[in-house]
């Protein structure tokens, strides 16, 4: 069993390393070969686009998974069939909506072409339902092996691009098509479950989806506002070239969020098995998770801030530098983030998906009031110290619910290091 786990461990961070390295080698590309306004433009593009396409994911994947892992084979198709259904209209309502939104605002005509062509690539985004499928059944290894084709693929695509034309809106086609790769890939290797010539009997399915999923899709929608609502607000107050400043300090510490998505994929089919059975088994596996990550948090943060500026500076040029306190601040952010995707999880599986959006939507109001005070007084720092404080209070503040008291007293034990004898109940 351990040694299975390991394995899965493994493959996961392979298919991790390929599609964030292949993010991050596609960030270090496009700030080498385009200007720094560009970049910047690209930045907000790429913020509008990840917030306009939680609609387009509505919260599925948490509850797919959770079907899938607990269906019978026909029952699996109907609901991989439902999902990516309702995805694929879920994302021309977000076009529209990232349409709409780009018409009422002033932003320059470089900065809407760029977010429209982006905003397009939301029509791919069905694929996640065929590779949570692949997570599910624990085929692991072919995700890894699809990630690494479609990174190398759109890593050539552009550098041969970059090299040649130099054109940010051909580049933002490239990235747009990343989704359309992945997409195909999937389909071919998931061919087997015929999902689209099995007589489509999800509409109920896509109903029952729908409603279920509808708490998560509010937790996301305020979730990826308050983590992307200071790149925005920074792009007001600071312009192009202080956005694309502030968001590569922040892809520096994102190269951190890959440690949760190796290991959650593993430890949620573990969890759900664990449901029914004896709960001290499953609050003890959540108990060593959320120790695990407090730590590696911890350790993170002092990585980061004592490797950070020299990791910016050797990947960016010198007017990408702010200051070293900028790093020290955004790398704390990663203490919330580790802990809070443990919890979001945790309450998921406990079916107290209410208590995720009420204190997502807490620390999004949060970090917009302290945006808005901060970042035109203080600039960049203000947004940093906003988007702490932002992230500090969604994780931190499951104490104020019923539902989510336990979960914040298991989470909190990990800080002690004497071992408190009440936990979930």
């Amino acid at each position: 069993m351990l040694s299975k786990t390991k394995i899965r461990i493994f493959l996961i961070f392979l298919e991790r390393v390929f599609k964030n390295g292949g993010a991050f080698l596609i960030t270090i590309m496009i700030a080498k070969y385009l200007s720094i306004d560009e970049f910047g433009a690209i930045a907000y593009g790429q913020s509008l686009v990840q917030i306009f396409g939680v609609i387009c994911t509505f919260g599925l994947n948490g509850i797919v998974q959770k079907k899938i892992i607990t269906a019978n084979e026909e029952e699996k198709i109907y609901i991989i069939q439902a999902s990516m259904i309702l995805q694929m209209v879920l994302a021309v309502l977000s076009i529209l909506v990232g349409f709409l939104y780009l018409e009422f605002t002033n932003e320059s005509e470089l900065n809407k072409l760029i977010s429209i062509i982006l905003i397009f690539g939301l029509t791919f985004k069905s694929y996640e339902t065929l590779k949570l499928y692949n997570e599910a059944i624990g085929k692991f290894g072919q995700n890894a092996f699809i990630e690494l084709i479609a990174s190398t693929v759109l890593i050539s695509m552009l550098l041969w691009l970059l090299m040649t034309s130099r054109s940010a809106a051909i580049v933002c086609v490239v990235l747009a098509f990343e989704g359309g790769v992945s997409l195909l890939l999937y389909l071919f290797t998931t061919r087997k479950l015929k999902v689209f010539s099995t007589k489509i009997k999800s509409f109920e399915k896509v109903k029952e989806l729908a409603v279920n999923c509808w708490p998560i899709f509010l937790n996301s929608m305020f979730g990826i506002i308050y983590m992307k609502i200071d790149s925005i607000i920074v792009a007001e107050y600071l312009g192009v070239q202080g956005l694309a400043q502030y968001a590569a300090n922040v892809r520096i510490i994102e190269l951190g969020y890959i440690l949760p998505t190796i290991i959650m994929p593993v430890m949620i089919p573990e969890l759900v098995r664990r449901l029914g059975g004896q709960d001290g088994e499953f609050r003890n596996i959540l108990k060593l998770m959320y120790r695990f990550f407090l730590g590696a948090g911890f350790f993170f943060v002092v990585l980061l801030a004592v490797l950070g500026e020299y990791a910016l500076k050797s990947v960016f040029s010198d007017e990408y530098w702010i200051d070293s306190y900028m790093m020290i601040i955004l790398s704390v952010t990663l203490i919330p983030v580790f802990l809070g995707v443990i919890n979001t999880q945790h309450l998921i599986l406990i079916a107290a998906s209410r208590v995720i959006y009420y204190r997502t939507f807490l620390g999004m109001v949060v970090m917009l009031i302290l945006c808005l005070a901060l970042t035109p007084k203080y600039g960049l720092h203000g947004a940093a110290v906003a988007r702490l404080i932002g992230f500090l209070v969604a994780t931190f503040s499951l104490f104020a619910f019923r539902e989510g008291r336990d979960v914040f007293d298991l989470m909190s034990n990990a800080f002690s290091l004497k071992e408190k004898k009440h936990g979930i109940h």
